[in-house]
């Protein structure tokens, strides 16, 4: 979620950063959101792995999914260490709601990509 973050910030502040870095992260245009609802994209893993909450406030990973998701390339010891630290629950809102960007602001900050 660290991608959609540092995009809003520079959005909101763009005078007070100097570059973004996006590793491992999601870098979102205006207008798109971390979930589009795309009846003609297909199932992907995530929607696969994502358990929502009766109410849909929040979701979870099924834990099959994790590694797969999230920590590919690690060991499993490091993927078990990580594991351990991770927040099983996640606000659905932040993946639904779509990006405002404009050119004036988030548009003149400077970005790397890796």
């Amino acid at each position: 979620m660290g991608g959609r973050v540092v995009t809003q910030v520079a959005e909101l502040r763009p005078d007070k950063i100097k570059i973004l870095v996006y590793l491992a992260a999601v870098l979102l245009r205006n207008g798109e959101n971390t979930m589009p609802a795309d009846p003609d994209a297909g199932e992907t893993l995530l929607d696969r792995s994502i358990v929502r909450s009766d109410d849909g406030s929040y979701q979870t990973l099924r834990e099959d999914s994790i590694k797969e998701l999230l920590f590919h390339d690690c060991s499993d010891d490091d993927t078990g260490r990580a594991v351990a630290l991770l927040e099983p629950r996640q606000a659905s809102q932040p993946f639904t709601i779509p990006m405002r960007l404009t050119n004036e602001n988030f548009g003149r900050v400077r970005k790397s990509v890796y």
